[in-house]
């Protein structure tokens, strides 16, 4: 990612304690990323790095919106973001991420790319049901959505009717 320089961090230069870091995150910082789950945006990222002698602790403070196309309409909207995320990067054997707040690096590790994370934090934020502002109203309303094919619902009276009574016996020991 030759043009995020810039959230690129040299921890092996860094003096132990707390560090700061803002970032501003715009369209060009999406397009590099070279995904299509956001294209545009313009947000802003602190990130505070407190440095000890064998782990760094990140916490990223990310406020700001991301352009959104809406699954129903193709329509484009702003969908803001406000978040707080940790994340632990210690030393060990090997480069791997143990859980999603923990990660280990090699002692050899020179650099520690902010950008993933951030991408990744922001990503993470962007709903699974992308719909415009205007139409989250509606579907909060009524449960059905409209637009969605729904078969036509039974009743349990109506499915038990419909039952082999030899089967009715043995639901009947299923009650007890």
């Amino acid at each position: 990612m030759k043009g995020l320089k810039n959230l690129v961090i040299e921890i092996f230069q860094l003096k132990a304690g707390i560090h700061h870091y803002d970032f501003e995150i715009k369209d060009s910082f999406f397009q590099l990323m070279g995904t299509t789950l956001i294209e545009k945006g313009n947000l802003r990222a602190e990130v505070i790095l407190d440095k000890n002698t064998d782990f760094f602790k990140l916490n990223f403070l990310i406020k700001g919106h991301v352009n959104l196309t809406c699954d129903r309409s193709l329509e484009e909207f702003e969908q803001y973001i406000d978040l707080n995320k940790s994340l632990i990067i210690r030393y060990g054997d090997k480069t791997e991420e143990v859980s999603d707040d923990l990660e280990t690096i090699t002692s050899d590790t020179l650099t520690i790319d902010l950008g993933k994370y951030i991408y990744e934090y922001i990503g993470l934020e962007i709903p699974y049901k992308k719909l415009h502002p205007k139409f989250r109203e509606q579907v909060s309303l009524s449960d059905q959505d409209p637009l969605v094919y729904q078969t036509e619902t039974y009743r349990k009276s109506d499915l038990e009717d419909d039952i082999d009574p030899r089967w009715k016996a043995l639901l009947k020991l299923k009650d007890n």
